[in-house]
């Protein structure tokens, strides 16, 4: 038999296979699997060094404080008496013509006798370390102001109220500010941060009645 095989005598099926033993491209597909893996394989890693950094702080730290920004205040005057929306006026004892309108308390004052006005606020009110202003048109004459204030708790001053003594000053304006202040000077017992009412009384001890004008009443907080 002769040795060498003769190339006609082969099929064209054996040819084919010849073709794709020694002429076809290699195979890319798990070329493209195994780099598929090692991308995902780079992706995984900083994310589980993240989670790992993580356990660790919260295991060695068990409160994480978030630094927030608190709202300044636009300014520290409080309208009482002309915001509706803070507080809402009430005549006290009502004499005459006594009334509040258009944002001015009108107060008749009898002889020997009060009268006056309350505000009961909307919502409790921090008065610490603050100053109530009155503004009010100049008095004829001298009266007493009794200040008496009240927190959420129904606790008041009232058998011990702020007596304060207003009397007309040389000064040719025509309205006064008479600045209260409450430092020492109102019953332990009241909670100065929790105020949800004051009550203005005024008094005269001069034998005619006269009218007081009480334009405004606005909290001032100390700097």
């Amino acid at each position: 038999m002769n040795a060498f095989i003769n190339a006609n005598s082969l099929s064209f099926n054996d040819s084919k296979r010849l073709e794709k033993s020694f002429f076809s491209k290699p195979a890319q597909k798990s070329f493209k699997k195994s780099k598929t893996k090692n991308k995902i394989i780079i992706a995984i890693i900083p994310i589980v060094a993240l989670s790992a950094a993580g356990i660790v702080f919260l295991m060695n730290f068990s409160i994480i404080i978030i630094p927030q920004h608190k709202k300044i205040p636009q300014n520290n005057i409080v309208d009482l008496l002309n915001n509706e929306s803070v507080a809402s006026p009430e005549l006290i004892n009502p004499h005459y013509a006594s009334k509040i309108t258009n944002n001015i308390a009108y107060i008749d004052l009898p002889f020997s006798t009060k009268s006056g006005f309350s505000l009961h606020l909307k919502n409790k009110l921090d008065i610490s370390n603050s100053t109530i202003n009155l503004v009010l048109r100049k008095p004829r004459n001298t009266l007493k102001l009794f200040l008496i204030l009240r927190d959420t708790k129904f606790f008041s001053n009232s058998s011990k109220p702020l007596v304060i003594q207003i009397s007309q000053n040389s000064e040719e304006k025509s309205y006064l500010t008479i600045p209260i202040n409450f430092a020492n000077n109102i019953d332990s017992n009241v909670s100065l941060f929790r105020i949800n009412q004051i009550r203005f009384i005024f008094y005269q001890e001069e034998k005619k009645f006269f009218p007081l004008f009480v334009k405004n009443v606005f909290l001032e907080k100390n700097e």
